[in-house]
């Protein structure tokens, strides 16, 4: 992502996601962190690999509340 650098915790994030969606038998999946730690950009940050990865799926991204 443009001009977002990923801590750590959230590269191991973004990687492990792309393994199970890919790799995995994961189709849904979901990421419970503490408010701040970054779960936005971790998940616009997979959704950029994965898309780089798998040009012609589509991702539904659901936001309860």
């Amino acid at each position: 992502m443009v001009g977002i650098k990923l801590k750590e915790f959230q590269e191991k994030c973004v990687n492990q996601l792309i393994e199970e969606t890919t790799i995995g038998k994961y189709k849904e999946i979901l990421i419970d962190s503490p408010t701040g730690s970054g779960k936005t950009i971790i998940l616009l940050e997979y959704i950029d690999r994965f898309l780089s990865l798998y040009k012609d799926y589509a991702i539904v991204w659901l936001t309860p509340r």
